[in-house]
């Protein structure tokens, strides 16, 4: 059955390792977040007033830089610490906006308190909801053209939907991601246990992804092996955080160089260190 704005509700796998496994320069907040979900989770049976454990976390930042990945797949090392399978199930604040406010609250008040403490059925489970702010938004961040009561009714409709789920549901913790966080709702921030800030990733970090990048082609493309450990990967990689990207970008950043030219794209293995440090200086000129 489908309920709006749920995009996901799976048991944590080997897909959701390798993706937390694979990202990189988030040591710290990969061990807070981790850290924070096995307290929480093992905190079930305590006074949630007297401990001030929400069971909520916030993960903020820039666009691309891997909140979303961090908070879905939390799961797989979560199961570990566990010993037991740990559910993730995903929520698209955006996807649940009605133009009808009315709407919208009865069907987030119905989404947090109902449908997903129905599909975790008792296992330990993370309810991500990303994009938050699109549910629970600061009044002074409020358009012209929204109704600021609806808006406010919303945002009500939200916390005491998260409350209730903490409330009634120990074997869940919930993670929300923004990218604007100055535009989401105080009341909501003050709820968090914690909140983790993603920054853009660092050159060494960039450095770091573009050698898993490339090892990745490798495996089919055995010519680019040499330009794994090549010391104009860190070269590379300075330029690139000179550019202020993401770490999507910096993923999407081999490709784009493979497929800028019909010889690379014909033999990818034919890239030269010389051509991935000039795409680079290119992208920091903004051409």
């Amino acid at each position: 059955m489908e309920h709006t704005g749920i995009v996901r509700d799976e048991v944590a796998g080997e897909r959701h390792a390798a993706a937390w496994d694979n990202l990189i320069g988030l040591g710290g907040q990969k061990n807070q977040l981790l850290a924070w979900a096995a307290l929480a989770l093992r905190a079930a049976t305590l006074d949630r007033t007297a401990t001030a454990v929400n069971r909520l976390a916030a993960i903020e930042g820039p666009p691309g830089t891997g909140k979303t990945t961090l908070a879905r797949n939390l799961c797989a090392p979560l199961g570990d610490l566990c010993a037991a399978p740990v559910r993730v199930i995903e929520f698209a604040a955006h996807e649940a906006m009605s133009s009808e406010h009315g709407r919208t609250q009865r069907e987030v008040h119905r989404v947090l308190t109902e449908v997903v403490p129905g599909l975790s059925n008792g296992q330990p489970t993370v309810f991500v909801v990303d994009e938050v702010e699109s549910l629970a938004m600061h009044p002074g961040a409020v358009s012209l053209e929204a109704n600021p009561v609806d808006v406010h009714r919303t945002t009500d409709a939200v916390l005491t939907a998260l409350d209730l789920l903490a409330d009634l549901s120990p074997n869940i913790i919930t993670v929300v991601t923004t990218n604007f966080p100055d535009l989401v709702d105080a009341a909501l921030r003050s709820r968090a246990d914690v909140t983790i800030s993603v920054p853009l990733p660092t050159a060494e970090a960039i450095a770091d992804i573009l050698r898993s990048t490339l090892a990745a082609w490798a495996a089919e493309f055995p010519g680019l092996k040499t330009l794994v450990d090549h010391h104009s990967i860190s070269t590379a990689a300075k330029e690139l955080a000179s550019a202020h990207i993401d770490a999507r970008q910096a993923r999407k950043f081999v490709l784009d160089v493979l497929s800028s030219d019909l010889s690379t794209a014909a033999d990818p293995g034919s890239l030269t260190a010389t051509a991935l440090v000039s795409a680079a200086r290119d992208r920091r000129g903004g051409r």
